[in-house]
């Protein structure tokens, strides 16, 4: 008998939730991807994420570089990054996914370059 089966069968038999099977076992579980994007057009300063030690949340990334511009998203190009999230609950997956990136904090600067005035 595996550890990994051994765990279940515990699990199973105390009643208890399976998270600890289900953190290290995604092989067969439902995968759910969100995306971070800008509410408005502006330059990239800084993303917060929000430090998450759930072994459900399997990749975060961050696409775009301090200085780059972001806009909201009319096409695949203006994410600014994601989170993966596995779960054998689509519901729960899902949530945990729109929490994390509820958590993300994108720091923007204007686009649009300070004029002078001059008369």
């Amino acid at each position: 008998m595996t550890h990994r089966t051994l765990q279940y069968k515990v699990s199973l038999n105390t009643n208890q939730k399976q998270t600890l099977y289900r953190a290290r076992n995604f092989a067969h579980s439902l995968r759910v991807s969100r995306w971070i994007a800008a509410a408005e057009k502006g330059i990239l300063t800084e993303v917060d994420m929000p430090h998450s030690a759930d072994a459900r949340i399997r990749c975060t990334e961050i696409l775009k570089q301090p200085g780059d511009f972001v806009r909201p998203p009319l096409e695949n190009v203006d994410r600014i990054g994601y989170v993966m999230v596995c779960d054998y609950d689509k519901i729960e997956a899902e949530r945990l996914a729109d929490d994390f990136i509820s958590r993300c904090r994108c720091h923007l600067r204007s686009a649009v370059p300070a004029m002078e005035c001059s008369l």
